[in-house]
């Protein structure tokens, strides 16, 4: 028997024996408790310390011959198993075909885990491909909101279509997009902005020449994306133009790019009101050219619209950029000059009389004298119909004054 079996055998009888003298000893206090015996406690001691030891002692006997003959084969048993097991190996002990079936069962398993792993890799890329295509639509959707608002400042705010292409051009490059470089060529001065030091890629339009500059990206999405943006850059163009054009028709005289009469009516209200806040003059100049239905009747229409042209820019040159210039209609002309009294103005009118011939349509010089009329605000009228009624009698008071010369 090893020395653990004695161990545990010697626990065990020594327990048995401790429970068995105590209970010995209590039965013994309480049966001369209830005899109501008069002996003395040193006696009473004595008798429970014998008995208590020669309880224990046959105890001891006794329980040692039950284990000899029946914990000592049971250790044995034990330990002949756990030297069998120990010799044998588990998969001997197994039945037929148990062993390969747990190796296909594990080979399952360690497929499935595998499969799991590629699956969350997958399903990864899959959630950041979503989350860029989200953020690219965030971009598209930016861009769009971006173009209907600078669209608005043509038609209300009268911004030039350079400036607005200008400013959609800075929102493109102000957002996470692939663009790093935009240039544009479209009959006015270029435009050019944001880091062009990469490879340029040109793209005709009917408005003009557009490179874009491109941080390279083999993405398919990426790529898909570029054309996207490509396409939205190209109709933003092409929108601004076409606005401008309508609104140019609902600003502009056609045939000589100055402002038409009701656009013209429209400034100068807003002039009328500025000069009365801050104390300034505005004059009125009606312009009209003598005898330019001589000049229609002997050399044809086309003749007449180039002299009306020609007229216009020459008064563009002659004239401050902060006066506002119109056409009325037919031959008769604005001029809004601001900041300006009556004699002034008068001076600048004749000034111009004499810059203003010859003009050459297509090689043939022409003469060309006017008759005008100066109403001067806010001495002559407080609102817009009693200047225009004003400068209009003196204008026909001019072409009378000449007549009668003749």
């Amino acid at each position: 028997m090893s020395m653990e079996h004695r161990r545990f055998k010697r626990k065990i009888f020594i327990g048995i024996s401790i429970i068995y003298s105590c209970f010995l000893a209590i039965s013994f206090i309480l049966t001369l408790t209830l005899l109501k015996s008069e002996v003395n406690i040193f006696y009473i001691l004595l008798s429970l310390s014998i008995t208590g030891i020669a309880g224990i002692f046959v105890l001891y006997k006794f329980m040692s011959s039950i284990c000899n003959s029946i914990l000592d084969p049971m250790f044995h048993f034990i330990e002949h198993i756990l030297k069998s097991f120990g010799e044998v190996e588990l998969e001997s002990l197994l039945p037929n075909g148990i062993s390969s079936e747990m190796e296909r069962i594990l080979e399952a398993y360690d497929d499935l885990i595998t499969k799991t792993q590629d699956m969350r890799k997958g399903l990864t890329e899959t959630v950041k491909k979503l989350s860029n295509m989200n953020e690219r639509l965030r971009i598209l959707n930016r861009i769009m909101v971006n173009a209907n608002a600078l669209m608005s400042k043509i038609i209300t705010d009268g911004m030039k279509h350079e400036d607005v292409l200008r400013m959609f051009f800075s929102k493109i490059l102000e957002l996470k997009t692939n663009i790093t470089c935009v240039i544009f060529e479209g009959g006015f001065k270029k435009i050019e902005m944001g880091d062009c030091s990469h490879d340029l890629r040109e793209y005709s339009t009917d408005y003009g020449k557009l490179k874009l500059g491109f941080i390279e990206d083999e993405d398919e999405m990426s790529k898909v994306f570029e054309q996207v943006l490509v396409h939205e850059i190209m109709n933003f163009i092409r929108d601004v133009h076409i606005i401008k054009k309508i609104s140019d028709l609902a600003r502009y005289d056609e045939l000589t790019g100055l402002y038409n009469r009701n656009h013209f009516n429209e400034l100068l209200s807003l002039e009328m009101k500025k000069a009365l806040r801050y104390g300034r003059e505005i004059s009125l100049v009606l312009l009209d050219l003598d005898n330019f239905k001589e000049l229609n009747d002997n050399h044809g229409h086309q003749f007449g619209d180039e002299v009306l042209k020609i007229f216009a820019d020459k008064l563009r040159r002659n004239f401050r950029e902060i006066d506002i210039l119109g056409r009325y209609g037919g031959d008769e002309f604005t001029i809004a000059i601001v900041e300006s009294g009556y004699d002034d103005s008068r001076k600048r009118v004749e000034e111009f009389r004499k810059k203003l011939n010859p003009i050459d349509v297509n090689g043939f010089k022409v003469n060309l004298n006017f008759s005008f009329g100066i109403a001067q605000f806010p001495t002559d009228g407080k609102n817009l119909d009693e200047l225009i009624r004003i400068a209009d009698e003196r204008l026909y008071m001019d072409k009378r004054k000449k007549s009668k010369r003749k």
